[in-house]
This record gives structure tokens, C-alpha cells and sequence, in this order.
């Protein structure tokens, strides 16, 4: 047996007296139809008998049973040690190591019902929970270790969102933001570190490329958004014909030619110095006031009315 108690018993009936013995030697206070061997009362191991005795009148011969032998099998101290902090993030994990009684079977188990395969001197915890391992000897004698509990953090959930249109004209920005409330933020261009002005939860994206932020929590769980994309378009080329300063005479008109004309997509807007010339979006304009002109031409197939 194990180290556990065992119970020996013998037949019972009214009138009878009992004398139980370990080795021949009578055991001091044993005359109950039954022992309980154990090493905690000092009977452990040996060769049990128990004589029965007739008490009542008139006494009878008394008799002795056949020995019972008893082997007793040592149970196992189990026990393990953690290799490294017991709460962490998830995607991470701790190494749990045997340490107990050596030469016995194992059982990894996780808030109290065994893990499958898991009967290895180690096992690597990824699940947050209650720990144990249970050793068993080849007698079938077993312990279960103290219980360590894993704790894993969900990882932040962290996106971004634009504050505009993401495909922008060159010299222009959109400004990008996660949630605020994180501990740590670090913004990346093509997946390297953004190295100025990119530690807080917005940042200004002026460049065609893939922006995505990472993240930590207090649990010091750390997360990275997937990439928004911004488009810099370039801005379109202008100029005017004629380029230089005209003369005309009193009473007559000149037309100015805004370049480019025959992109369709593009729109105009001639202005002086009072503004905006009404009326005049074309990419020509005629006139015979004298005067600073201007045209503004904007791209429109990509870019919000704004952006010129």
C-alpha cells in the first residue's frame, strides 16, 4: 500500500475478543475487529495477525489468523518551479519544470483536469489558469503538487483612423490617430520606427507608404494596428501664355492661356488682385483690365476640393 491508510478487518460476533499483532508482538490497544496501518501511528510495513477469542461462558478455544504481510510503498513529494514570470501577454508563455521525487510518471494539469500528451519533466504554459502536476510511482502511489496560477493579458486592440482622405496632394498632410489612453505609442513608415514627432496618438502622414502605429498597455502588452496607405499625388504643372508682362492698347482685350488645357480631369480658376474672378474657370481668360492674373488649376481625380 501507500502511505496512506489501510485498513485490515476481521469477522465479527457477538462474544468474541480481539487481539491483533505486528511480527508475534501484541500491539498495545488493538482488540477491535479491525487495525488501521498506517506510519503515522508507527504500524507501517509488516506481518499482521489478529487472535479471536470466545468470551462468553462457557469459553471456547481462541484462534489465529493466517499472517497478513504488508508492504508499504513511499508516496512521492511533487512539486515544480515556474522559469519565468507567471503573468504575461498573450502570445507569450512560461516554462513549468519538475522538480519533485524522481523515477515517477507525470501529469500536467491545468485547473484540475489532466493535459493531453502533457507527461513530460516540463511543460510550456501559454493558457492563463490553475498549474498542477500529480506524480505517480510504479506502486500506483501518487501526489499532486501545489497549485501556481498563470495569468495572460489580452494584447491592446489598437486601429487607425484618418482624419481625411488618404490619397493627399504633395505639400499637403492627413492626419492619422489611434485611441488615446495607451501607455506607449510609436508610429512606423514601411515598418521601420518614425524617428521624430511620432510618439503620440495622432501623427501628420505626408509621404506615399504604409503607416501603422504600435501600442502598450499597463499590463505592458504591446500591439500593432495594420497599415493604413497614403497616396501623395504630385501637383499639377501650371503655367501661362503669355509668361511675361503684356501691353495692350485702350479698348482692346488679350486672352491668357492657363496650361495645361486638355486634361480633362483638372479645373480651373482665374483671380486678380481682388479674388476670384467670377465666371472665369476655364483654362483660358480674356481681358482687357489691367491688372496681376492667376489661374488655379486643381487636380480633381484623386484630391478633395481643398487640395490644389
Amino acid at each position: 500500500v501507500c502511505s496512506s491508510d489501510l485498513t485490515l478487518t476481521t469477522n465479527t460476533a457477538p462474544g468474541l475478543s480481539y487481539q491483533w499483532y505486528k511480527g508475534g508482538v501484541a500491539i498495545t490497544g488493538a482488540t477491535s475487529s479491525s487495525l488501521v496501518v498506517t506510519n503515522t501511528t508507527g504500524l507501517g510495513a509488516g506481518s499482521y495477525t489478529v487472535n479471536v477469542a470466545i468470551t462468553s461462558s462457557p469459553a471456547c478455544n481462541s484462534t489465529t489468523t493466517t499472517p497478513t504481510v504488508v508492504s508499504l510503498s513511499p508516496t512521492p513529494a511533487a512539486s515544480f518551479t515556474a522559469g519565468s514570470t507567471t503573468t504575461f501577454c498573450v502570445g507569450d508563455s512560461v516554462l513549468l519544470t519538475y522538480n519533485g521525487t524522481t523515477g515517477v510518471g507525470l501529469q500536467w494539469n491545468l485547473n484540475g483536469a489532466p493535459l493531453t500528451g502533457a507527461t513530460a519533466g516540463t511543460y510550456l504554459a501559454k493558457v492563463g489558469g490553475s498549474y498542477t502536476v500529480t506524480a505517480t510511482t510504479g506502486a500506483g502511489c501518487s501526489d499532486t503538487s501545489a497549485a501556481t496560477a498563470v495569468t495572460v493579458n489580452p494584447l491592446p486592440t489598437v486601429s487607425i483612423t484618418a482624419a481625411g482622405p488618404t490619397a493627399i496632394c504633395s505639400l499637403s498632410s492627413v492626419n492619422l490617430c489611434a485611441a488615446t489612453g495607451f501607455v506607449t505609442y510609436q508610429w512606423k513608415f514601411n515598418g521601420s520606427n518614425i524617428a521624430t514627432g511620432a510618439n503620440g496618438a495622432c501623427y501628420s502622414a505626408n509621404a506615399t507608404g504604409n503607416y501603422t502605429v504600435t501600442v502598450s498597455d499597463n499590463n505592458g502588452c504591446v500591439n500593432t494596428s495594420v497599415p493604413v496607405g497614403v497616396l501623395v499625388n504630385p501637383l499639377p504643372a501650371v503655367s501661362t501664355n503669355p509668361t511675361d508682362t503684356i501691353t495692350i492698347c485702350g479698348g482692346t482685350t488679350t486672352t491668357i492661356t492657363g496650361a495645361p488645357c486638355s486634361n480633362t480631369t483638372y479645373t480651373y480658376q482665374w483671380s486678380n488682385g481682388a479674388g476670384n474672378i467670377g465666371g472665369a474657370v476655364g483654362c483660358t481668360y480674356t481681358t482687357g483690365t489691367p491688372g496681376v492674373y492667376r489661374i488655379k488649376v486643381r487636380s480633381g481625380q484623386f484630391l478633395p476640393p481643398e487640395d490644389s
